[in-house]
């Protein structure tokens, strides 16, 4: 047991993880990735929670799947998105990556073209709308 806590940072060091006693240790707690993997400057708390996620392709099936920022989770009745091809609503998978409304869709992103509308219809009677320039890029707003 002593060599494999011995081991864990060492394992850390080189696969290019953070402990979370290194986490805890930044006191202005921004780095470079947040839980999008993303390269974007900002802390955790106040920017990946309260983000709109268009990922192209999911590891999971290939597909698009938009994560919507937790501040919606269990305030969001349906996604739908519409562009030149159509109106597809999402299928909704709860929450996902710590607490984000998820939605899967039937196609990779780039099949949906350029310009996408995305309407999250929710229960409180409003409709929040994102823009993506390009559904075969990642989109963070």
């Amino acid at each position: 047991m002593k060599k494999m806590i011995l081991l864990l940072p060492l394992i850390a060091i080189l696969t290019g993880c953070e402990l979370a006693s290194d986490i805890a240790n930044d006191k202005s707690n921004n780095y470079s990735n947040n839980v999008y993997g993303t390269s974007q400057e900002g802390s955790v708390a106040g920017n990946a929670i309260n983000t709109f996620l268009w990922k192209p392709i999911s590891e999971g099936d290939g597909n698009l799947v938009v994560l919507l920022p937790a501040s919606l989770a269990g305030n969001v009745e349906l996604l739908s998105i519409s562009g030149s091809f159509g109106t597809e609503v999402g299928e909704s998978e709860e929450v996902s990556n710590g607490a984000h409304p998820t939605f899967r869709f039937d196609s990779p992103g780039a099949s949906y073209g350029a310009n996408i509308t995305v309407q999250a219809v929710l229960s409180s009677g409003g409709v929040q709308t994102w823009t993506v320039p390009s559904g075969g890029t990642r989109n963070e707003q």
